[in-house]
């Protein structure tokens, strides 16, 4: 208990590093978490801050293993916590950042890495609680199959994102007239 603890308050200080942009201050700490206190819950916490350091880095192989790892570590069993969703979300930004990077480049994009933002859409619009969530897979699998030459794929999802947010308009009222527009064709 008292090593939970202990790690706790490291990923803490971590975060306040963090919150000053002390980014290379706080790293250390997430990786003394890691290493030191394997076997606790402070482990995924770490992780997810890490990966978020290291995309303000710029160093995004990294910060993805990171994310990864954090989901390995929480589990199955942790699917609806907070942290397990918004570590997703953020793996799902970063690897949509990678792939309209290399399009914008005009370099080819690997079939592996369209099948794992898919995948993390995927796993996002099926098991995501949070309407924000849903909407966010559905919107990044809508812009990846356009992206791709896919059109139908492309409306299929476009029409998912206006079915999630039919409720909440005033919410997702950016993200509804982005939709309607690609839906109408223009």
């Amino acid at each position: 208990m008292r090593g939970s603890i202990e790690a706790m308050e490291i990923v803490l200080e971590a975060n306040r590093r963090c919150g000053k942009k002390e980014y290379d201050q706080a790293l250390p700490l997430c990786e003394q978490v890691i290493s030191s206190y394997p076997e606790t819950g402070a482990v995924p916490p770490a992780l997810r801050l890490k990966g978020d350091i290291l995309v303000r880095l710029k160093r995004r192989d990294e910060a993805r293993s990171a994310y990864l790892g954090a989901l390995q570590k929480l589990g199955t069993t942790s699917r609806s916590s907070r942290l397990f969703r918004d570590t997703r979300l953020e793996l799902r930004a970063l690897l949509m950042e990678r792939l309209s990077t290399r399009l914008r480049q005009g370099e080819p994009v690997p079939a592996a890495e369209w099948n794992e933002l898919r995948e993390v859409c995927l796993a996002i619009v099926n098991e995501d609680g949070w309407i924000s969530g849903r909407t966010r897979g559905y919107l990044t699998l809508a812009g990846m199959y356009s992206w791709k030459g896919e059109p139908q794929q492309s409306l299929a999802a476009a029409q998912e994102v206006m079915r999630v947010c039919q409720d909440y308009p005033g919410s997702f009222k950016g993200q509804l007239a982005w939709t309607r527009k690609g839906v109408k064709g223009g």
